[in-house]
């Protein structure tokens, strides 16, 4: 995937040059010229977060769709041109956009955009190199954790304040209500989660391990930190072995991906058991899909904190 991503972006200056260089006469740093703080955001928790802060002061664009699985998305001309124009680019990091690094030389206009890289100075954890092909590197999804999406959250009100001075009140004031929701959500999965029967769930792809570190359970996953890879037949048996002794009555699928692995290990702890495993939605939050399509990030978290006090077995 690296290989094609690099020969994808490096047409990219060229392709900016001959067929889109008008776009870089545009100003940037507005929108549309209604003085509102342009900004752009790889994917949808960030976008949200950012969304949040800017308010009416900000018009926020997400550059990955999000029904799009953000580890093999790639960008589009018109996307680079979007970023170009911006006032503030906010990426996740650690990995989850590769494509960062070459999109941001291409730009004419790099010079006046403040980038934030939404992972700088967080503790990341490294992702098991028995389940990647990345060789055990960062694991991106910090997100999903709701005290390090409030170290996130810091990230992008200071970026704001420092781009759009005159709005520090503002966002300073957003930021700080979001913050108060985040450590409630904390509070939230803390309870939701206290009394349960079980301590390892298992689900599509290793993007729960940060989430799972916070609340003290373990997280198996069928799948690596980038999902564009099949498991071995060793490998599914190895998460139905994990089923079986541990007499997990649940496995997770996720919004983004196909259910086909999860369904399969269901089946075939079936087979062996004779016990019925159902198959429950834990969402990476990616984006907003399937059954979560249309509904905030806090929404999606609340639905993953039901759905895990099922597959931890939560006595009351």
């Amino acid at each position: 995937m690296r290989a094609r991503q690099a020969a994808f972006l490096g047409t990219v200056m060229v392709l900016l040059l001959l067929s889109a260089g008008w776009a870089y006469l545009a100003a940037p740093g507005s929108a549309a010229g209604d003085g509102r703080l342009h900004v752009v955001a790889t994917f949808y928790p960030l976008y949200y977060f950012a969304t949040e802060i800017g308010g009416e002061r900000a018009r926020v664009d997400a550059l990955i769709p999000f029904n799009s699985e953000p580890h093999t998305w790639e960008p589009r001309i018109s996307d680079i041109v979007n970023v170009d124009q911006a006032r503030v680019f906010i990426y996740n990091g650690a990995g989850l956009e590769p494509w960062v690094g070459k999109l941001l030389g291409t730009l004419q206009h790099r010079d006046s955009l403040m980038v934030v890289d939404a992972t700088s100075g967080l503790p990341l954890q490294q992702a098991d190199p028995g389940t990647t092909d990345e060789k055990g590197g960062p694991d991106p999804h910090v997100w999903l954790d709701p005290l390090l999406a409030t170290e996130q959250v810091e990230l992008i009100r200071k970026a704001f304040c420092e781009a759009d001075p005159g709005g520090s009140d503002h966002y300073n004031a957003t930021a700080a209500g979001l913050t108060g929701r985040l450590a409630a959500l904390d509070a939230a999965f803390r309870e939701g989660l206290a009394n349960r029967t079980r301590n390892v769930i298992v689900t599509t792809h290793e993007g729960f391990g940060y989430l799972a570190r916070r609340y003290n359970f373990t997280a198996e996953a069928v799948l690596g930190l980038e999902p564009n890879q099949q498991p071995s037949a060793a490998k599914l048996a190895e998460i139905v072995k994990q089923v079986e002794d541990h007499d997990l009555q649940v496995v997770f699928g996720e919004p983004v991906y196909s259910d086909r692995f999860m369904q399969t290990i269901a089946g075939e702890v079936r087979h062996q058991t004779g016990r019925d495993i159902q198959v429950l939605v834990l969402d990476g939050l990616h984006g907003q899909a399937g059954p979560h399509a249309g509904m905030d990030y806090f929404q999606i978290q609340q639905d993953n904190l039901k759905n895990l006090r099922i597959g931890l077995g939560v006595t009351a």
